[in-house]
């Protein structure tokens, strides 16, 4: 009871009152502009980090663009060269054909097969496989309405490369199905996007099947494909804002980043983009411990003079009653 008995007589008197105040006013206003600053700096580092995922995103998903067009195009050359002779009956083998050099050189492999699924000619040769039952050949073969897809990550057993078959449907004057017509790309050449840079840990690009599936996927300089993502929060933003952007954990290793997707026309994928907040924010965190660091230093001499103001007048008025 005494120290408050204490302070209620010093500020009692003008000045100390006057003196308080402005020490309090003083500390209130340097951590309000500080908490001001620091809500600032956090919101101009995320839009930048928005801006910058949303352009980083864009560049992939037309580089993404650029390789399936290659694949367009060695697909129609493989449908003029060839389509004529998918109707002889009675092939038991598969034709060994070359691609011409002049195409892509991540393009690996080709195969045409004819209506029935029956593999006719393929860059591998051998026994004729049949594709009857693959996902992607019932996919084009069944629904009319759509003239491309791409597999699932399959291994080659003669390369031992995991890849991507670029699939294209072949169809008469009539519209019936005759065949399909499939290039085959290395699933870790989707992810080269900006070859040669130095990506951080957090750093995420993917290409994502409308089914669920990862086809490639890059996270740091780890690449990996295959992942389930059915259900997950990705398919849910991605069905509803199909080029947007959000802040979230990635369902993989539960990081939080900032992604950005954007939606092939043609085809049924879509690419994403992500950054780690750890990364968009780390910049602003520091500078953020900074200035709390030396607002609460300067907090604790304001605290300090105003002990000693008081000690002051305390002693001053005890030597009065003396």
């Amino acid at each position: 009871m005494q120290v408050p008995n204490i302070l209620l007589t010093i500020l009692r008197q003008p000045a100390a009152r006057l003196v308080t105040v402005s020490g309090v006013l003083f500390v209130v206003i340097a951590w309000a502009t500080v908490i001001w600053q620091i809500v600032e700096d956090r919101s101009a580092a995320m839009e930048a980090a928005v801006r910058e995922n949303r352009g980083r995103v864009v560049a992939f998903e037309q580089y993404v663009r650029r390789t399936l067009e290659a694949a367009d195009l060695a697909s129609v050359y493989l449908d003029e060269r060839f389509r004529g002779e998918l109707g002889a009956g009675g092939v038991t083998s598969t034709r060994k054909i070359v691609l011409p050099q002049y195409f892509d050189p991540v393009i690996v492999g080709a195969e045409i097969a004819d209506a029935a699924g029956n593999v006719r000619f393929s860059t591998h040769g051998g026994q004729a496989p049949s594709v009857r039952d693959r996902r992607v050949f019932r996919e084009l073969r069944d629904t009319a309405g759509v003239a491309r897809a791409i597999s699932s990550p399959t291994l080659q057993p003669d390369t031992g490369e995991t890849v991507l078959l670029v699939a294209r449907s072949l169809r008469d004057a009539r519209g019936r199905f005759v065949g399909a017509v499939a290039v085959e790309i290395p699933a870790r050449r989707f992810v080269d996007f900006n070859a040669g840079l130095v990506y951080r840990p957090a750093d995420l690009i993917s290409i994502i099947s409308l089914r669920g599936l990862t086809l490639a996927r890059r996270e740091g300089g780890v690449v990996s494909w295959g992942q389930d993502l059915k259900g997950t929060l990705v398919m849910q933003r991605q069905a509803a804002a199909p080029n947007g952007e959000y802040w979230g954990p990635s369902v993989l290793d539960g990081k939080r980043r900032l992604f950005s997707h954007q939606r092939l026309a043609n085809y049924p994928i879509f690419v994403t983009s992500g950054v780690g907040e750890a990364d968009v924010l780390g910049p602003a965190n520091r500078r953020a411990g900074w200035f709390l660091s030396l607002t609460t230093a300067l907090t604790l001499v304001v605290g300090a003079l105003l002990a000693l103001y008081f000690r002051h007048i305390h002693n001053q008025a005890l030597a009065q009653r003396r």
